[in-house]
């Protein structure tokens, strides 16, 4: 889910970004019910739509400067994953006591996923300026 949500603040912006991830889990919820899984479960929800909101938000931030050059994507993902884990850690230590989970047990599931953080560091800065150069060429030849 998080790697639709990163190109989506890269490339549409801060705004879109945001209705983007923050609609994502829903419809995962809705759709993986359906079929009698619910991803992500109700409880972690609305952490999850806080956290791929925030994701999408600071890596809308540097669109303008993704547009202009598309390293620009690789600082744009990494401050997203650090600050949308950061605020999905303080969520977790502020509601605590309503929640079935631990800051503790969120801790160990990011540490778990540093693979993944590693690899959407990579992967997707690498489309997104794989898609700029498309775009780029498409504009010239227009």
């Amino acid at each position: 889910m998080y790697l639709p949500i990163l190109i989506g603040g890269c490339l549409l912006g801060a705004k879109w970004g945001m209705a983007i991830g923050m609609l994502s889990p829903i419809m995962s919820f809705i759709i993986t019910s359906a079929m009698g899984n619910p991803m992500p479960i109700a409880v972690r929800m609305p952490f999850m739509i806080a956290e791929l909101a925030v994701f999408a938000i600071v890596s809308g931030v540097f669109t303008k400067k993704i547009s202009d050059n598309g390293l620009w994507a690789f600082p744009a993902v990494i401050l997203s994953q650090l600050t949308g884990r950061t605020v999905f850690l303080g969520l977790v230590a502020v509601f605590n006591s309503i929640v079935p989970f631990t800051p503790a047990i969120i801790w160990s599931q990011i540490k778990t996923g540093f693979i993944g953080l590693f690899a959407q560091a990579i992967i997707v800065p690498l489309v997104i300026i794989s898609l700029r150069k498309v775009l780029l060429r498409e504009q010239k030849n227009d």
